[in-house]
This record gives structure tokens, C-alpha cells and sequence, in this order.
């Protein structure tokens, strides 16, 4: 990908409202995924990316192409679907980020399992910085997945 591609397809994606994840795909085949824009920093044809186990620098030569994630939404009736879907993410492995948004607007990503409890009607997330977001399951409008190309899910 040249400099000029690169730079304008970053710019162009984190600026977006709202954020989508998207995933580097690198000409050796591997794919890096970023869930959330805190985590990139770019300049010059090149790329700082940290995910939850490294930190990746990547130069825009070795990047095929910048593609953005699908995204799967589910908007649960019940308390006990929501607790199904909430399991469902938390468990799954490897685990993958996701969103939760209130019907009030507010987000709060969930960047590892253990950094989201549920129970009883009742949520909470813990985001970067030790900050907690308390909410009801009745408040939740939906939770946002990131699912790459080729992956399924039932609903």
C-alpha cells in the first residue's frame, strides 16, 4: 500500500462517528485487528499498534490493505438472552473486544473478560483508567461485536 494510501485510509477510519474496528492485512498474511483507536498511533507510512498480548509496528509497505470489520449487533428482550449473549462473548476464544451501548448513547467497551460482571439485572465495566460504568440490563440498547470475514454466529 503506498504512504499516501495508508495515511488517508487511517485518517479517514479513525476519525469515522462511530468508531468501527478495523483490521490491518499484511502481505505475510497475517491480519491485526484494532478495536480501538487509544491503541494506534500513525505518522509518516507508518504504524504503532498495541492488542491485548503485543505491540506491533507496521509499515505501510507490508500492508495489503485496510479493511473494516463487519459488525454483528444483538438487541435482546430478556434479561436471560442478555446473559446468554454476555456469556457467549466473555467466553469465547480467543476473546474479542465488544461494545456495550446504553440507551442513554454512552459505550463501554469491553477490552477482557474479566473487566465486565453481570448478575441479577444488573452490569457493570470496568474501563481503561479503572473507571466502572454501572447500568441495568434494561438500560442496555445493544452490544456491538467486531466478527471478521468468515466467521459466523447464531443469534
Amino acid at each position: 500500500m503506498t504512504r499516501e494510501e495508508f495515511e488517508a485510509t487511517l485518517k479517514r477510519l479513525c476519525r469515522q462517528e462511530p468508531f468501527r474496528p478495523f483490521v490491518f492485512e499484511l502481505t505475510d498474511g497475517r491480519r491485526i485487528e484494532v478495536f480501538d483507536t487509544e491503541a494506534l498511533g500513525f505518522n509518516g507510512g507508518t504504524a504503532t499498534c498495541g492488542t491485548k498480548d503485543e505491540l506491533h509496528d507496521i509499515d505501510c509497505e507490508q500492508v495489503t490493505r485496510i479493511v473494516e470489520l463487519d459488525q454483528r449487533e444483538v438487541r435482546a428482550v430478556t434479561r436471560e438472552e442478555w446473559e446468554a449473549e454476555l456469556r457467549r462473548l466473555i467466553w469465547q476464544e480467543p476473546f474479542r473486544p465488544f461494545v456495550i451501548e446504553l440507551k442513554s448513547g454512552r459505550t463501554a467497551e469491553v477490552v477482557a473478560p474479566e473487566r465486565v460482571g453481570f448478575g441479577g439485572g444488573n452490569g457493570s465495566v470496568i474501563l481503561p483508567g479503572d473507571r466502572p460504568v454501572l447500568f441495568k440490563l434494561s438500560d442496555v440498547e445493544r452490544i456491538i461485536e467486531a466478527v471478521s470475514p468468515g466467521m459466523s454466529h447464531a443469534s
